[in-house]
């Protein structure tokens, strides 16, 4: 997939607790975007599929 496939919706932030969870600046309007699989670039790094729990 190219980069044009791709919106941003928001910014991972760093780790954080014992289990790792991530605080997320969310930019859509919409939590319903969070739902199913999410594309997620690690810097200029290509895209991976992640799943929200």
């Amino acid at each position: 997939m190219s980069d044009d496939s791709f919106i941003e919706i928001g910014l991972v932030g760093r780790p954080h607790g014992l289990r790792g969870e991530v605080g997320v600046d969310f930019w859509a309007e919409s939590p319903d975007l969070l739902r199913g699989t999410l594309w997620l670039r690690p810097g200029r790094g290509a895209p991976r599929p992640h799943t929200v729990a």
